[in-house]
C-alpha cells in the first residue's frame, strides 16, 4: 500500500457490482461508524476500510487471512443459517456459473471443507478436479437445491443461475429445436448488436456447450466473428 493507505492502514476489496458494494459497506457498520472511501484504480471499483477490522476478525476467528489453510472452527460449528450465509458469500466471490456451477481454491484442505459444508446441506457435488487450483461443481440435478439452500446475492450470478434452471426446465419438455431456427435466431440477435456468449445463452436458453456448437458452425461459414478474451467473448456479424 502507498500514500493514504499506508498512513491510515487501510485495506481494500474489489467490488465489481455497484449494489454489492452498498451491501458490503452496510455489513461493515456492524463495527460502528467507520471510515471508508472508494476508488477505481483500473476498471473495478474498490472500497477501502480500516485494517483494524481484519486484525480484529483474525483474533476472534483465530485465522490467517493471508494464505489460510483451513476454515475457522467457529464457521464449521456455526448454525445452519450462518453456514448458508457464509457459503453464499464464498460462491458470490469465488464461485462460477458458466459451463457448470463450481468453486475453486488453491488450498485442497479448504476446498474439501467447503465441499463437506455444501454436502452437509443435502446438496450433491462432483469430485474435485484441477491441479494448482482445486475445483468442485454442483451436480446438475442439484442446482435447484443449491438455489433453495445457498443461492447468490451477486445480481449477475443469480441471473445466470435462474437461466440455468430455465434451460433445465426447457430440456425436460422440449429438448431439441431445428438447427436452422437456432442459427437464424443467433443471426437476428447479432444483427441488432454484438453480444456476449453468456447473453446469447440467456436469450436462447442454451448451455454454453450447446450454444458453441451453433456459434462454431456460423463462424466456419464466415457469417459471424468473435472478439475479446476467452472468458469475455463478444460475437458479431461478419461484414
Amino acid at each position: 500500500m502507498t500514500g493514504l493507505e499506508e498512513k491510515t492502514k487501510f485495506l481494500t476489496i474489489a467490488i465489481p457490482v455497484k449494489n454489492y458494494g452498498k451491501k458490503f459497506k452496510q455489513d461493515l457498520k456492524i463495527f460502528g461508524d467507520i471510515k471508508t472511501y472508494e476508488r477505481t484504480p483500473n476498471t473495478t471499483p474498490c472500497i477501502y476500510f480500516p485494517k483494524v477490522i481484519s486484525d480484529t476478525l483474525k483474533h476472534i476467528l483465530n485465522i490467517e487471512f493471508t494464505r489460510p489453510n483451513k476454515l475457522p472452527d467457529t464457521i464449521l460449528k456455526a448454525s445452519e443459517e450462518q453456514r448458508k450465509t457464509f457459503l453464499q458469500a464464498l460462491f458470490d466471490d469465488e464461485g462460477c456459473i458458466s459451463t457448470s456451477l463450481s468453486i475453486g481454491m488453491k488450498s485442497e484442505n479448504i476446498i474439501n471443507q467447503i465441499k463437506n459444508m455444501v454436502e452437509g446441506l443435502g446438496i450433491k457435488t462432483n469430485n474435485l478436479t484441477g491441479r494448482k487450483i482445486k475445483y468442485f461443481s454442483i451436480k446438475a440435478d442439484n442446482i435447484k437445491k443449491f438455489k433453495e439452500k445457498i443461492s447468490f446475492y451477486h445480481p449477475e450470478k443469480i441471473k445466470r443461475l435462474n437461466t440455468r434452471l430455465k434451460i433445465q426446465k426447457r430440456n425436460k419438455t422440449k429438448r431439441t429445436r431445428p438447427l436452422h431456427w437456432t442459427r437464424n435466431k443467433i443471426i437476428k440477435i447479432l444483427e441488432a448488436k454484438p453480444t456476449k456468449t453468456i447473453i446469447l445463452c440467456e436469450k436462447l436458453l442454451l448451455t454454453v456447450n450447446g450454444l458453441y456448437h451453433h456459434l462454431k458452425y456460423l463462424e466456419n461459414q464466415n457469417k459471424i466473428i468473435r472478439k475479446g478474451t476467452k472468458n469475455n467473448t463478444i460475437w458479431e456479424i461478419k461484414v
